[in-house]
Parts: C-alpha cells; structure tokens; sequence
C-alpha cells in the first residue's frame, strides 16, 4: 500500500541523518527481505502474496526514520514469515531482541531434539538413574552400544537394564575395533523383527540422517547462511524431515509398548556386526 503525501510529509519531518553503518545495516535487512519473498513466492507460487501480506502491513517500515530504532520489527517479521512458510527457526530467532538481519545474515533452524552429543551422553551417565526419562533407555543403550563409554560398562549395563527394563541382565560381549556394524544388514534385521523404526531413530541420535534439521549441531556448525538457495533447500529438507520424524514417533511408540523392543534391538545390533577386511 503506497503512503500518502502527508505521511511521507510527517516522516521527512522527523527524519534524522543516520550514521553509514545504519544505512549498510537497512540496505542488509531489505537484501533479506527479498531473498526471503522470493523463497516464499518459489515454494507458494498460487497464494504468495497473501503470506506475504505481514510486510505490508507496516506501512513505513522501510522509511529513513527506522533507521535509528534499535530493534527492528521487520527482522522480527522476516524469521515468522520464514517460520510460518518455509520452514521452522530456532525459538530464541523469532525474538526481536536476539536477531536482526541487519547485522546477521544467518537462519538458526529449529531442530529436532534427538542428537545426542557426547557432552551429553557424559551428562546423562552422571545423573541419578531414577531422575532420568524413560525415554532415556534408548539413547543410553545405542551410544554405549556404540562405544562412547569404556570403563565400568559392566557397572553401568546393569544399572541401566535395572532402571529402564531392557531384559538383558548380562552386559554384551561385543567384539572389538577390527568389527563395524553394516548399516544395511541393522536395517533389515530390524525389520525381520518388527522394530524398524528403531533404525531411523538410532541414526537421528548419532546425527547421521542424512537431514539438517535432525544433524546440525550448534556447537560444532555454522548456521546456514541466508540465500535463496539455501531458504529453498531448508525448506525441501524440512518438508523430507516429516517422514524421518513420523519414523522417530513410532520408535518411541515401540519403546513404551513393547516389553521386548531392548532385546530385539541388541539381537539385531549384534547380529548386523561384520569383521574388516584385513588389507
């Protein structure tokens, strides 16, 4: 909507000369702004306009005045229009307080909450067993399946199955280093015994699905940077992510009603190791 003369009137009235790092900041913010309308026009062509509308809404928006606020309403507007239409961002992204696209050219997407980085793992090995969720079992069981704990394993297993009700007394003897686990094999082993949804899952907690919204770590990644490239890549993966995480839910369906999904899990997992080819 075009403003009227006695609008622009009123704000040249109240314009200040702002300073050359306002001025580059503004020109970034409305960079943003169009790379965000054209992903949005690509993955809504028929109603892009009307998701659009929230930017038309603040009539003055892009005005000189606005160049010396110190937050920006339509950086806040950009990330929900992203949130809302492409794909969801980071909570602590929608808050005007935190971002602002005109200093940070960067998207935090939301991510799924199934990675489990080793710091953690070390976190939930050191916390009272009874204070952890029973959704815990399953991370617990495939990281130390994996390795990521040495010393007192034996202790730790017996302290687990106790606590989360794997049925497996008896800590694993699993082989060494010169044994790996075949991905394809683990698949189709748990799909012979009915649990294949454990695969997905077992992959989202090692970060290894192959999805950003399920891989990306904070701590060790970049965020993405804004491009329309790469808005309409986040917004294919999110839409490919729907399924992966269907598959999670029905992990965690199987790990709360099926009283021998731990057994079946370890009976595959063992079942699926090879030995390396000596070179």
């Amino acid at each position: 909507m075009l403003l009227s003369y006695d609008d622009m009137k009123l704000e040249l009235t109240r314009f200040k000369i702002p300073s050359i790092g306002a001025v580059v900041g503004k020109l970034n913010e409305i960079h943003t702004a169009a790379m965000v309308c054209t992903a949005i026009a690509n993955a809504h062509p028929k109603d892009y306009r009307k998701r659009l509308a929230p930017l038309a809404q603040d009539r003055i928006w892009w005005l000189p005045i606005t160049l010396q606020r110190e937050s920006s309403p339509i950086s806040e507007t950009l990330s929900r229009l992203i949130n809302d239409h492409l794909f969801p961002v980071d909570e602590f992204w929608l808050d005007e307080e935190q971002m602002d696209y005109r200093e940070d050219g960067t998207i935090h997407p939301g991510l799924y909450q199934h990675r489990i980085s080793y710091d953690e793992f070390t976190d939930m090995v050191s916390t009272d067993p009874s204070e952890l969720s029973d959704y815990a079992g399953f991370p617990l069981m495939a990281c130390m399946l994996s390795g990521w704990i040495d010393e007192e394993f034996d202790h730790f297993w017996k302290v687990y199955n106790q606590r989360f009700k794997w049925g497996i007394p008896d800590a694993p003897k699993l082989p060494g280093s010169d044994h790996y686990l075949s991905p394809r094999v683990f698949k189709k082993e748990l799909k012979k015994r009915g649990v294949e949804p454990l695969y997905t899952m077992f992959l989202a907690i090692d970060g290894n699905t192959g999805n950003i919204f399920f891989d990306l770590d904070y701590e060790t990644d970049m965020p993405p940077v804004i491009s329309p490239k790469t808005l309409d890549y986040l917004h294919r993966e999110w839409k490919r992510s729907r399924a992966i995480a269907r598959d999670c839910d029905q992990a965690f369906d199987l790990i709360t009603t099926d009283p021998h999904v731990y057994v079946k899990f370890l009976d595959a997992y063992q079942t699926s190791l090879r030995k390396r080819k000596d070179r």
